[in-house]
């Protein structure tokens, strides 16, 4: 049964640290071809995040921009932020020049944030789990919770009557 679970945190982690690289690539995908404007900060949209157990609840920024066509855009930002901006604000947005109406705001962004936490916990779920099926003693709360394996017991506890 221990081994079961080990191979679960491998499966999951792996799983987890996919996703991440995916979404990562998108973002990044994303930067690259995006052409910066400045824009206002005019609304948010509320909205909890649909794959997230604790149901997430974020706030999606709505920006107003001239398009370099001279198209007044009003576009809703695909990534949500949890602690949003001021409405009024001035924002550089960066938007796809083939679709103005798919934006984002520069320094809001979940490329440095979300995805990366994912991914390393997605890495720590691997290593535990490869950990735990090469050496199925593996304990990482022993450390924290005083448990020492036998053979070392005396000399790490001191004298054993």
């Amino acid at each position: 049964m221990p081994g079961a679970i080990a191979l679960a945190f491998v499966v999951l982690g792996l799983i987890t640290s996919v996703e991440s690289i995916r979404a990562l690539h998108g973002i990044y995908r994303f930067r690259r071809a995006a052409a910066a404007t400045t824009g206002v900060f005019v609304d948010r949209r509320w909205a909890s995040s649909a794959r997230s157990a604790r149901r997430t609840w974020k706030a999606y920024p709505v920006t107003s921009f001239t398009a370099p066509n001279g198209e007044a855009v009003e576009a809703t930002s695909q990534w949500g932020q949890l602690r949003p901006v001021r409405i009024g604000s001035a924002v550089t947005v960066l938007y796809d020049p083939a679709v103005p109406s798919v934006v984002g705001i520069d320094g809001h962004l979940p490329a440095e944030s979300e995805p990366a936490l994912r991914l390393t916990a997605g890495i720590a779920a691997i290593a535990f789990g490869l950990a735990s099926i090469l050496d199925p003693s593996f304990n990482p709360l022993d450390a924290f919770l005083g448990a020492y394996p036998s053979s070392t017991s005396a000399s790490v506890m001191g004298h054993v009557p």
